[in-house]
């Protein structure tokens, strides 16, 4: 970094150092960010698959297996510490669309 930084005119190894700590510092805001975004996006799938579960009568196991092909899916997600990636949203999001029915069944 401290070449990178002295070819952009800056020739004090101090300042090339604070620049680069002052570079990690808003990465390290950043990454808190983006995971405080992640945290939220998978609060709301996991009350989008608990209201599912509620109103379907489904068994969380059958759940899993049904959206996922893993029946400790919803297990797993109720972990604060499991991380949820976009195609997983995106894939459960699209099976609870696809599997409305059974939420009308469950009401009849």
């Amino acid at each position: 970094m401290t070449l990178a930084l002295t070819c952009h005119g800056i020739k004090n190894p101090l300042v090339a150092h604070l620049m680069h700590v002052r570079v990690s510092f808003s990465s390290l805001t950043l990454a808190r960010k983006l995971h405080s975004i992640a945290s939220m996006i998978k609060e709301e799938l996991l009350k989008e698959v608990e209201d599912f579960l509620a109103l379907s009568g489904m068994a969380h196991t059958a759940f899993g297996r049904d959206a996922m092909d893993d029946p400790s899916f919803v297990t797993k997600l109720r972990r604060p510490s499991r991380d949820v990636r976009s195609r997983t949203v995106e894939k459960v999001r699209n099976w609870m669309r696809e599997n409305k029915h059974l939420l009308r069944q469950a009401a009849e």
